[in-house]
């Protein structure tokens, strides 16, 4: 073909690519040497070309070294030709990644290096002169290997970032210089004990403080490598050590214990020891000369301390509280004879029951067998001699001596002697009653005489217990009147009231006991009963749905109220609440009242027609035209025919 490219070279060049795909397709070595995953060299990439649009954002130097560093390895150029490379070998794929990753790494934010760097510069100005000379080395080290972090531009943001914990953290490194001015006069202090003779201290202890001074020049202490003289003589001593050695000094200063003075005690003992013991019970002298003994040996010691002497002190006050004074018995021996007596020789001048509760007593604490032993105790105490006499006295206080009654013996015989048959049975009882219980008192060996007195009182009012019998001559001749109604000619509600009335006066009748004031009352019960009676209602006549009548009018109430109604036809007649009855329509009914008090009265209603209008009018007008017919036949003549005719009452109507 002229001008164009020969049909052999085609052929050719299409047949080497068809050769070069089969070797690719058959190869596995050529198909596992071409990469597959882009993906995270893309995403570093991408990252990296982030970076270098916000160069701004970072430390200059930390710029300079990643663009460098960045053209080391070709740039973004070579990273995009890689990636458009299809058979690129995976490996060289991810090790790219991982160098372009590396670079970011390194780079460090503007602000985080400025924030670091600032922190840095504030921490170099710190003044450390009250720090140890070893405390200020190691928090000047920590600031350096800070500064060789910051002067490294490829450290990276999280290395940068570190640093500024790490410079706030220097300071703790720093340990204060010691003020030693308390360990040098603890020191001076315990200089001057040693120098002296030590007389002014219990000896053991000062032997103990002189030991623990010569260690402050040899004993290494605990915590700080060094020996109390060192610690004092080190100028760079830290507040730590010089506290240490303060405290070995002060440890060693308690040792001391001073000489308590024993003047006090001495002279308290001397008092003692010339005390009488002779008002005291035999076996509470020798507690009190034995503990002397003991005080003395506290004198007598040179290593007695304070405590121990105070101790001693208070024991020596304390020893006069064991003494016990010889018990004055003489109450006790006086109390005990007035029991012998009272218990052998006076029995019959007391109350059984009384002296019973006092023999009771005087076994209790033992008769007076234990009375006399406790005399004769030479170690009894006071207060022992005390209880006893109390026991004793209460025994005595139990006994109540026997009531006089002769007075109430001589009143109880008048008494006695007393007529009651004008008197009522009931109080008469009681009054016999009364007499045979002062009758018991008087006859009581255990009477005392507040019992007497109080029965001879109770004799005094016993005739106010005694009531005449009552006069039933009125309430008898009222019952015979009111015997005499007849109940068929009374309202039955009105007879029955005088009915129980007369019921409730017969048993007052009857009983012998009966006040006259009730005898009296019922009388006039039945007088008001027999004044209220009614007599019977005839038939109550009202008209049909005109007219009503109170049905209370004629039922005797009395003391009750309406229970209820008993209508024999209710469609004939209504009652309300109120009592009214009310016709329905014409007859004739019964209506039963029942009381709150059981009595019932039976009443009968008549119900008349209700008039109706025509007949009324019927009932009027009737009557008025038969006396004008009449005037008129009385008085007719030819004038009044003219006058009629004339007022054309009769003039014919025309037809239309």
């Amino acid at each position: 073909m002229k001008g164009g490219v020969p049909v052999s070279m085609i052929r050719k060049t299409v047949i080497a690519l068809l050769s070069a795909i089969v070797l690719i397709a058959f190869s596995p070595s050529l198909r596992v040497s071409a990469a597959d995953d882009y993906t995270g060299l893309q995403d570093a990439r991408d990252q990296v070309a982030a970076a270098i649009a916000a160069e701004a954002g970072y430390n200059a130097d930390s710029f300079l070294a990643f663009e460098a560093d960045l053209d080391d390895l070709g740039g973004l150029a070579a990273v995009d030709a890689m990636l458009s490379d299809p058979f690129a070998e995976q490996s060289a794929v991810d090790a790219l990644e991982a160098d372009l990753r590396q670079l970011l790494s390194q780079l460090v934010t503007k602000a985080t290096w400025d924030a670091v760097s600032d922190a840095y510069i504030v921490a170099r100005a710190r003044n450390v002169t009250a720090y140890t000379v070893r405390s200020r080395a190691d928090y000047t080290a920590i600031l350096d290997a800070v500064r060789n972090v910051i002067q490294n531009e490829r450290a990276g943001e999280t290395l940068t970032s570190a640093q500024t914990a790490i410079i706030l953290g220097a300071v703790d490194v720093l340990v204060p210089l010691a003020d030693k001015t308390d360990l040098l006069q603890a020191i001076a202090e315990a200089d001057a004990i040693d120098g002296s003779d030590g007389s002014i201290y219990i000896p053991s202890t000062f032997a103990a403080f002189q030991a623990a001074y010569d260690a402050f020049a040899t004993e290494i202490l605990a915590g700080v490598a060094m020996t109390v003289d060192e610690i004092v003589g080190n100028a760079d001593a830290s507040v730590d050590e010089a506290a240490t050695a303060l405290s070995a000094v002060e440890a060693a200063l308690t040792l001391l214990a001073l000489r308590p003075d024993k003047t006090s005690l001495i002279a308290d003992y001397g008092i003692a020891v010339e005390y009488d013991l002779t008002p005291y019970t035999p076996s509470t002298a020798p507690l009190f000369t034995a503990g002397l003994v003991q005080v003395k040996t506290v004198i007598d010691d040179p290593e007695a301390d304070v405590a121990e002497v105070a101790a001693a002190t208070t024991a020596l006050s304390s020893l006069y509280d064991l003494l016990v004074l010889r018990a004055d018995k003489s109450a006790l021996v006086l109390a005990n004879n007035a029991a012998i007596v009272a218990y052998y020789e006076e029995r019959e001048s007391y109350t059984t029951s009384s002296h019973a509760l006092f023999r009771e007593a005087v076994l209790a604490y033992g008769t007076y067998l234990a009375v006399n032993a406790a005399i004769a105790d030479a170690d009894a105490s006071q207060a022992e001699t005390d209880a006893l006499l109390t026991q004793v006295q209460d025994a005595l206080a139990l006994l109540v001596p026997r009531a006089d009654v002769d007075a109430l013996d001589a009143a109880y015989r008048t008494a006695a002697a007393l007529d009651l048959s004008p008197f009522t049975p009931a109080s008469a009882a009681l009054y016999e009653t009364t007499l045979a219980d002062v009758l018991a008192v008087i006859l009581d060996k255990d009477t005392d005489q507040s019992e007497a007195d109080a029965a001879l009182v109770l004799l005094d009012g016993l005739s106010s217990l005694l009531t005449e019998r009552a006069d039933k001559t009125v309430l008898a001749a009222a019952i015979a009147d009111g015997a005499s109604m007849r109940a068929a000619v009374y309202s039955n509600s009105s007879f029955q009231i005088l009915v129980r009335r007369i019921d409730a006066a017969d048993a007052i009748m009857d009983d012998a006991d009966a006040a006259q004031t009730a005898v009296d009352d019922a009388a006039t019960a039945i007088r008001a009963a027999i004044a209220g009676l009614s007599l019977k209602s005839r038939e109550l006549v009202i008209r049909a749905e005109t007219e009503s009548i109170s049905l209370l009018d004629h039922v005797t109430l009395g003391d009750a109220t309406v229970a209820g109604y008993a209508i024999g036809d209710p469609t004939i007649l209504a009652i309300d609440d109120d009592g009214n009855a009310s016709g329905l329509k014409f007859g004739s009914t019964t209506v039963i009242v029942t009381l709150t008090n059981g009595i019932t009265e039976e009443l009968t209603v008549v119900v008349k027609a209700k008039i109706q209008t025509g007949t009324m009018v019927f009932a009027i007008v009737l009557p008025a035209v038969a006396v004008g017919g009449a005037f008129a036949m009385l008085f007719w003549n030819q004038r009044t025919l003219a006058f009629l005719k004339g007022a054309r009452i009769f003039r014919r109507k025309p037809k239309s």
